[in-house]
């Protein structure tokens, strides 16, 4: 549900903010984001909805705010950079979520290699990250 309420939020937010204004549009991204990411986080089981139902509608949410911010981060930073210093701005933006995209993959494959040692799977992500960000300042 996240990845389409991404696509949803790229396609309106990115047209929606060249009208209304990047600055309004990304605040309102930020409260998707952040409403998305509490209710997920307070989902119960109910009688009336599951607990995976709620997930679902709470992880939506939060993709179409993902998804909103993708192109208005870049469009921002663009705007405010100097023609200097763009290109320094812009590429780390572009290249972190290329490794958020491939850190799932390392983690699973690393946890495939290593089946006697259990270690949870955000703790991976985060040595991945820890990793990929070394990396790019050298």
């Amino acid at each position: 549900m996240a990845l389409w309420g991404a696509v949803i939020g790229q396609l309106f937010f990115g047209v929606f903010a060249d009208f209304v204004g990047r600055r309004r549009i990304f605040i309102i991204t930020l409260v998707l984001i952040t409403v998305g990411a509490l209710g997920s986080a307070a989902s119960v089981d109910t009688p009336a909805f599951s607990v995976y139902q709620q997930l679902a509608i709470w992880r939506f949410i939060l993709g179409v705010g993902v998804g909103g911010e993708y192109p208005l981060s870049a469009a921002i930073t663009s705007e405010t950079a100097t023609a200097r210093t763009r290109g320094r701005l812009v590429c780390p933006r572009t290249r972190s979520r290329a490794d958020g995209a491939g850190c799932p993959g390392l983690t699973n494959l690393q946890g495939a290699s290593q089946r006697a040692r259990i270690v949870p799977s955000w703790r991976r992500c985060s040595r991945c990250k820890a990793w990929a960000r070394c990396c790019r300042r050298w």
